[in-house]
């Protein structure tokens, strides 16, 4: 018989064949959870993965409690501590199983998974304690405690459903899985009470539990103090100011872009809340950003004790578009492609120095990676591009063959693709136009049969920087790219002896050479280059005005300020338009706090005299998500009534995207350089002039002019890439748009030709790929056979390739040539045999 000393310190047990046959289950257990997670997601797998879990865990309860038998002649007396601990482990598998298709917890975030994966192998290796020297054993106690403290966080989180459990276990005792963090938090104890330990071990599980409540403590009191500051700002500015601004507007402008906003905005929407929890067991379909929210144990004990911010759920959305990376989970998807990923990307890039441009090709597999077989999916690619780059090809693989896309209007595109996804759920592929340099792509039905292939073709000039040429990257959301094979190509068509250079971001660099004479010949047309050297023009502004933000340094306030001295200089200070002097910096300070600006050109009452001085940040909102605010109403109102374009002077090479299409569409009289350079024009009362000549368009980033002429001779070679065609067409677009895209009815046939002929995406012309003849034919979408087609340099399509000429006859005309020659041959030979 025991005695009491030995009963209290006896804490090792037979590692015994139970326990062994527990740790084979674990390894197949969490084999099969690991499959399910990453492939089997919302499927029959899945069901029988779960069910295959719950009999392993099933079967060993009857293993331990059939050996508790046989030792006692008691089930559930004694049970050796070591097969329990397998149990417990068994069962937390089999409840994340579960919860992949009964959605009590939504998707963990990564670090919950890492935190759990610890904890459990540290319960495991507390089955070999004794084996252990002293030192290895403190880490154990440490994930022991840090395991208590996880425990009693899911205990607590689940102890409103436990009855339920309880009360419905008859049924194979599925729902006991809601009480298994109760059983693990009060074994984990247990184990601590019962183990002996020396004075270094309780401190490690005393620190092992107290560091995740102390950080719990830490996290909740920054989220509650971001919680009230963004409360705060957007109570500030709940009323528009004087300007028409929304609030979402001032609160995107003054919150940094930290890991606790992005979170709190997110709130419900993305990450589960305990303010807003109903236990969706059977999924989340169709949120703005995501099919299933993330589980964040620290989010949603901050959202507990810190409330729902007051910011309405579009004003939310609103602000996170603001921050590039959301504004792809906000754009129209008609069905869901959570379990899509890019399984392949091919990349190919021609340059042609001697033009300033480059076309660049990116081929896309898309898998689906859901096991069965009959769920379809979409996948939503956005792409930012370049500065001036414009959208030339698409084409999607329909049974294994690759088809090229039509050009049509926005409208009628969009149409046809709903019409096609939404309801009849066949092939199509969508490319539009977005505002700041930005494309969306959309292709339907990702399924598993096949991977779905789509190749996108892109129109860039290359922006010039001292004696090199760059092409910036073209980089993409959407489907995960993590395990993407990636293959890439990059060639000098006409220029053999170049070489280049790629940088850590996918930047291309090369030589900067003179500009070639050559030109492009298209039916009746010419298109070629020429080194762009503005035009002067006398111009001595009355008013200046500062858009400022916290990309602006007090230096460069104090310069210009020096450069236009004796004249008024005003900024925009809290909704009010203020004058500025350089000795006065609160104006200034309180400005250069704003991640973006939004300057609202109506306070300019006379633009003739007005010269607006800018440096940008590269975010800010685009017009379409101020259109319907009284600020853009009042913008568009100021617009159609001044005709005449403003003077704008860009202290940097980067412009926000609202900046950027008010470019596009030649608003400003735009010039960029340094505060020297604007010095310099200052003293000489000089600025560039507007060329309004039609047959010219400024590329300002790579310094260089295209040229439209007439071609007089039709038989003239044409030795330069049809891209020439391609840029100019797409900027002829943007300037004659013009400020009219502020109002609805801008679209006009005109227009539609050009971007018909020149096959381009732009704000009135979208690109698509259909299934059939009959499809395109019903729809309205005719293929455009005398203008460029796509901009592919593969051959077997309709479209131009990349020596391209509208002089050299397409192949049926070669076709025709060939049978009249043929004619004419025979006729010849019959009348010198007669």
């Amino acid at each position: 018989m025991e005695t009491t000393a030995e009963s209290n310190t006896r804490h090792y047990e037979k590692r015994d064949y139970n326990f062994h046959i527990g740790l084979g289950l674990i390894a197949l257990c969490l084999s099969s959870y690991i499959f399910a997670a990453i492939y089997g997601s919302h499927s029959e797998q899945n069901v029988s993965i779960s069910i295959l879990n719950y009999s392993c865990t099933f079967l060993y309860v009857i293993f331990i409690t059939g050996s508790n038998y046989d030792r006692t002649s008691k089930f559930f007396k004694q049970t050796n501590r070591y097969q329990y601990i397998c149990l417990m482990v068994l069962a937390t598998i089999s409840c994340l199983t579960l919860n992949l298709e009964v959605n009590v917890f939504d998707n963990f975030s990564p670090w919950v998974n890492a935190y759990m994966a610890l904890m459990y192998s540290g319960l495991i290796a507390f089955c070999y304690l004794d084996k252990l020297p002293h030192q290895a054993r403190i880490p154990i106690f440490f994930t022991l405690g840090m395991g208590s403290a996880l425990s009693a966080y899911f205990t607590l989180y689940l102890l409103p459903l436990m009855p339920f459990g309880i009360v419905l276990c008859f049924f194979f005792g599925i729902t006991l899985h809601l009480v298994v963090p109760l059983f693990v938090l009060l074994n984990g104890i247990t184990l601590f009470v019962r183990t002996e330990k020396s004075s270094a071990e309780k401190k490690a599980y005393a620190l092992g539990l107290g560091a995740p409540l102390v950080l719990v403590l830490l996290f909740t009191m920054q989220w509650n103090r971001t919680n009230t500051l963004i409360n705060e700002t957007y109570a500030t500015h709940q009323s528009a100011d004087n300007y028409g601004l929304p609030a979402w507007v001032a609160v995107s402008q003054k919150l940094s872009d930290g890991f606790f906003t992005q979170r709190i905005l997110k709130g419900e929407i993305l990450y589960t809340t305990l303010y807003s929890n109903n236990w969706n067991f059977w999924g989340s379909m169709g949120n703005s950003f995501q099919d299933r929210k993330e589980h964040d144990p620290l989010i949603a004990i901050a959202s507990f004790f810190s409330g729902k911010i007051d910011i309405s759920r579009d004003d939310r959305i609103q602000i996170l578009k603001f921050y590039s990376k959301n504004r792809h989970d906000t754009e129209r998807k008609l069905w869901s492609g959570k379990n899509l990923i890019t399984n392949s990307i091919e990349h190919k890039t021609l340059l042609y120095p001697e033009y300033r441009l480059a076309y660049t090709e990116k081929t896309f597999s898309i898998k689906n990676d859901l096991p069965n077989n009959w769920r379809q999916e979409e996948a939503l690619y956005t792409f930012s591009l370049p500065e001036g780059s414009v959208a030339s090809s698409l084409s999607l693989w329909i049974e294994g063959i690759e088809q090229p896309s039509r050009l049509t209007t926005r409208g009628k595109a969009d149409s046809a693709y709903v019409a096609i996804v939404g309801v009849e759920r066949r092939d199509p592929a969508l490319l539009h136009w977005q505002e700041g340099n930005k494309l969306t792509v959309t292709v339907f039905p990702c399924t598993v049969q096949e991977d779905r292939i789509f190749k996108i073709g892109i129109t860039s000039p290359l922006k010039v920087e001292g004696e090199e040429l760059v092409l910036a990257p073209i980089h993409f959301e959407g489907p995960s790219a993590m395990f993407a094979t990636e293959t890439s190509s990059i060639e000098f068509p006409t220029q053999k002896n170049l070489s280049y250079e790629t940088d850590f971001s996918g930047a291309i660099t090369c030589p900067k050479i003179p500009l070639s004479s050559s030109a492009f010949n298209f039916k009746n047309q010419s298109f070629q280059v020429s080194e762009y050297k503005a035009q002067e023009q006398a111009f001595d502004p009355n008013f200046i005005y500062l858009d400022v933000n916290k990309s602006w340094t007090k230096s460069e306030f104090e310069q210009v300020c020096a450069a236009f001295l004796g004249k008024p200089i005003f900024m925009i200070h809290e909704g009010d338009l203020k004058q500025v002097y350089s000795h006065n910096l609160d104006i200034f300070k309180s400005a250069q706090h704003k991640n973006f600006s939004l300057f609202p050109i109506e306070v300019i009452a006379q633009p003739s005299e007005a010269l607006i001085i800018s440096k940008s940040t590269s975010k800010s909102p685009n017009l379409t998500d101020l259109k319907e605010t009284y600020f853009g109403k009042n913008t568009i109102r100021y617009l159609e009534e001044k005709e005449a374009p403003i003077a704008f002077y860009n202290l940097s090479n980067t412009l926000s995207p609202y900046l950027q299409s008010l470019k596009e569409f030649y608003v400003f009289n735009y010039a960029q350089g340094s505060i020297e350079h604007l010095t310099t024009l200052v003293k000489e009362k000089q600025f560039p002039a507007v060329d309004s000549d039609p047959r010219k368009i400024v590329l300002h980033q790579a310094n260089m002019l295209l040229l439209q002429a007439p071609n007089r001779s039709t038989t003239a070679p044409s030795n330069a890439p049809d891209h020439l065609m391609r840029l100019f067409s797409y900027n002829q677009i943007l300037k004659k748009i013009g400020k009219g895209y502020f109002k609805s009815g801008y679209e006009n046939q005109e227009l539609i030709d050009i971007a018909s002929t020149a096959h381009i995406v732009s704000p009135i012309s979208s690109m698509i790929v259909l299934e059939t003849k009959k499809d395109y034919d019903r729809f309205d979408i005719d293929e455009n056979e005398d203008g460029l087609g796509n901009a592919s340099d593969k051959n077997g399509l309709n479209n131009a390739t990349k020596n391209s000429s509208g002089a050299v006859p397409e192949p049926h005309e070669w076709c025709f040539i060939l049978l009249i020659s043929f004619g004419l041959l025979f006729l010849q030979l019959k009348k010198i045999r007669s």
